[in-house]
């Protein structure tokens, strides 16, 4: 369920994440990713990235998954780690207020969730990196992925994190797991098997995308592709959408997948080209209408 606030309560929220934004940004984990400005999936990937090339500490991963996270993250824990930073009581009332209908869960849509749903979880991020000693963690919100030469060791963090977890009434989800990296055998047999984590698909010499964006991109393409057969124009939000989606071909090792399903439908140029030029009339309408306000006052 998302919850869609006024337009009073998301300027409220704004100005408070503002605030918060310093505080929560500059005391978390350096690989916690996702809702941070410039921390997205993409600088997560170039993270895994580098520790997979340098080969160290990557011998077995292990991956976890919080239970319905927004729904079961209660406030009532955030608040007193949120006293011991903030001392201001009236900044204190504006963040009570935003979220008086809501003691029980984290309400998806509002703005200041995921910056409360972050700070929750930041003392975790720094038990699991210097208390266990974790060669390697990332966390994509609420997905964890460690990574270390000793599988016990990823265990015992298994583990902590659900004990953790317990005492502030979350859960981790049934479907944890913990397995070898791929690697290839003395015989040639290769065995193990790769990492998927933050919308990537890691191996140890290449990064490909889950196949169900691939099949996303795909059916967008086709669908650009149908209109310029009809000799149609090609719908706006559908161009932008192909264009946002390309960024995750731009930054893996799928070129020849693009060349073989994508390149012959559809020219990426003359969707950028198209979207530049419709943004141009609109603004352009947008000025003239204000042009006549302005001459109507």
């Amino acid at each position: 369920v998302i919850y869609v606030p006024t337009m009073v309560e998301l300027w409220i929220q704004h100005v408070i994440v503002l605030i918060l934004e310093p505080i929560i940004q500059g005391s978390s984990y350096h690989h916690s990713y996702s809702s941070f400005p410039k921390r997205g999936s993409h600088r997560g990937m170039k993270a895994m990235k580098r520790w997979i090339q340098s080969g160290k500490g990557i011998r077995n991963f292990a991956q976890c998954d919080i239970r319905h996270f927004y729904d079961h993250a209660k406030y009532k824990f955030i608040r007193p780690k949120l006293l011991k930073r903030i001392k201001d009581a009236l900044f204190m009332y504006l963040i009570d207020v935003c979220l008086t209908w809501f003691p029980d869960k984290l309400p998806l849509g509002f703005y200041l969730s995921q910056w409360l749903a972050n700070f929750l979880l930041q003392e975790l991020d720094f038990l699991i990196k210097c208390k266990l000693k974790i060669a390697h963690f990332i966390r994509y919100m609420d997905n964890f992925t460690m990574a270390d030469d000793n599988k016990k060791k990823l265990h015992m963090a298994i583990i902590f994190i659900k004990q953790w977890l317990g005492k502030i009434r979350l859960k981790m989800k049934g479907d944890w797991q913990g397995f070898r990296f791929e690697y290839i055998k003395k015989n040639g047999r290769r065995t193990g098997r790769e990492v998927s984590a933050m919308g990537w698909l890691f191996y140890r010499n290449r990064v490909i995308i889950r196949k169900h964006t691939l099949i996303h991109i795909a059916r967008i393409a086709r669908k650009l592709n149908k209109k310029k057969m009809e000799k149609k124009k090609y719908p706006l939000r559908l161009c932008k959408g192909f264009i946002s989606l390309m960024g995750w071909i731009t930054h893996s090792d799928t070129y020849e997948w693009y060349l073989m399903y994508i390149k012959p439908l559809i020219s990426v140029r003359a969707v950028k080209r198209i979207i530049s030029k419709m943004d141009k009339e609109a603004n352009k309408n947008a000025r003239m209408e204000n042009r006549e306000l302005l001459l109507t006052a």
